[in-house]
């Protein structure tokens, strides 16, 4: 079944309400490329922000698969288990339920973001800013290495 962003932002909207969030529009911003010096890496992940204990959220415009699920991610951090975990777990937690309930699949355009997202926390674990590391057997890792997290080991 092929979504349209309007099908994408409704599902956004409904889960939001489901779960009582409130939810305040960012300005979308241009799209900026991550470069290595010469080298285009991609582009930036789109802004987004949870705020758990106030049950809301700021979010860009819902415009395509990876807005779809930069929105599901930041429910996954009000709503889903493993919200109190050290920061690479809850992280990688909050993408794994936003994979769950996702009405449309992730596609290349959706693990991207999850990569960049995933590594600039784990570069911050290494610069000493986060003390604590996921288990050997934690999603985190197959998410980083942008593999399923529900395939059997």
């Amino acid at each position: 079944m092929t979504a349209t962003h309007h099908d994408m932002a409704a599902h956004v909207v409904a889960l939001a309400a489901e779960h009582d969030i409130g939810i305040a529009s960012l300005r979308p911003k241009p799209p900026r490329q991550l470069r290595l010096g010469e080298k285009v890496l991609g582009r930036e992940i789109p802004d987004a922000w949870s705020y758990r204990r106030q049950r809301r959220m700021e979010l860009p415009p819902v415009v395509d698969v990876e807005t779809y699920y930069v929105a599901l991610h930041e429910i996954g951090h009000i709503v889903g288990p493993g919200r109190s975990r050290p920061t690479l777990e809850r992280e990688a937690n909050a993408w794994i339920w936003a994979l769950r309930n996702a009405k449309w699949p992730a596609d290349d355009q959706v693990r991207y973001p999850i990569y960049v997202g995933l590594s600039s926390y784990h570069g911050a674990y290494l610069s000493g800013r986060f003390r604590a590391v996921p288990p050997d057997d934690h999603p985190f890792w197959a998410l980083w290495w942008c593999r399923d997290p529900f395939a059997a080991a």
